[in-house]
């Protein structure tokens, strides 16, 4: 898929591991692909996160199935957690998970994921035509002001050149966060307007996903009472 770099905005950078199609009512091989890229922790897990900041308060078993998620051994789980700790303070990595600059998310990943993950590390691009819409929705996280993705798109850097564009995902976003718009969302695209996802789960056009996001929007729809827009995921090379 070729974009202009230049007409989307960057919401930061993570990696993640394609995660297996949902087992949800009727989000079936017909609609989804076995494997998915998402940029939503309901569905997938992301590095990094923010059970991996010292000072958020996570049972360090979590943090233990979190990181072993990924391959991370169990006697660099420290080492890991006090890098992104470091990170965070330095601005290189914001509130809950974002890398802000494409040279620290490789840096970190080849220096504690293991070769053998099949690991991906996309980055959600936004629009400059959503882009005050998205500045301006008063997206703050309770106690903590304004978020990573939101504090990168406020500094309004083009997307990094050199990545492969995978297609456009329509989560919605609150505090942070990304949730999915599989399964019922995904369902009524199809059914509605015979929209649906291609490998790897994502929509093909900026089109098809602005026609998802203004539906998911509409109060009608009933859809979560969030920012729903469409977010280009690149793709770039770990090494």
């Amino acid at each position: 898929m070729k974009v202009i770099v230049d007409d989307y905005i960057s919401g930061g950078y993570f990696a993640t591991i394609a995660t297996a199609r949902p087992d949800w009512g009727e989000v079936g091989p017909q609609l989804l692909p076995d494997y998915i890229i998402t940029a939503s922790r309901c569905i997938g897990q992301i590095l990094p996160d923010d059970w991996a900041l010292e000072w958020v308060q996570v049972d360090d078993s979590k943090r233990a199935e979190r990181a072993n998620y990924f391959g991370i051994p169990h006697s660099d789980i420290m080492r890991f957690i006090h890098c992104i700790s470091s990170a965070f303070e330095e601005d290189e990595v914001r509130y809950p998970g974002t890398f802000v600059w494409l040279d620290t998310a490789r840096n970190v990943i080849q220096e504690f994921v293991p070769r053998e993950q099949s690991l991906s590390l996309p980055g959600p691009g936004l629009h400059k035509k959503f882009l005050e819409n998205f500045l301006t929705a008063e997206i703050i996280t309770p106690g903590m002001g304004n978020d990573g993705v939101w504090q990168c798109a406020l500094e309004r850097r083009a997307i990094a050149s050199g990545g492969l564009s995978l297609g456009y995902e329509v989560p919605g976003y609150e505090y942070g966060v990304f949730h999915s718009w599989i399964y019922r969302l995904e369902v009524d695209a199809d059914r509605d307007y015979g929209i649906h996802p291609s490998v790897p789960g994502l929509l093909s056009s900026l089109e098809q996903a602005s026609i998802v996001a203004e539906y998911a929007s509409r109060e009608d729809v009933g859809a979560e009472p969030v920012l729903w827009l469409p977010w280009l995921l690149t793709q770039y090379d770990i090494e």
